[in-house]
């Protein structure tokens, strides 16, 4: 045996009775913790950010607002000539509704 081994033994021997010594808090401990806000929750927001922002900055370095236009143009011009236009408006109406109804959702589940 070397000495940091017996230095280990040595340490383990002093700090045992410590180590099974329970204090009692009377809760203190949950309620504390419960307080403090979800690590996990702060890193999905800054992942988040990170995302949208090197999202935002390669849409313009690549200037994608031209083929989204050229697609928005192109669909106008399809609908306003194969497709009438009420199912069309109807569609939008729904997705636009199952976008709020999950919004309204995420945001209460995270008590914004």
């Amino acid at each position: 045996m070397d000495m940091t081994e017996i230095d280990d033994k040595l340490l383990q021997q002093f700090f045992e009775p410590a180590r099974q010594q329970q204090i009692e808090d009377n809760g203190f401990t949950e309620r504390v913790l419960s307080c403090l806000p979800d690590k996990s929750i702060q890193l999905s927001h800054y992942w988040t950010a990170f995302c949208l922002a090197v999202g935002l900055i390669l849409f313009v370095v690549y200037r994608g607002w031209e083929p989204l236009i050229v697609s928005l143009v192109s669909l106008a011009r399809m609908v306003s000539q194969n497709i009438h236009p009420i199912p069309f408006f109807m569609v939008l109406g729904m997705l636009g509704c199952w976008l709020i109804v999950d919004l309204t959702q995420r945001m209460w589940r995270l008590q914004v």
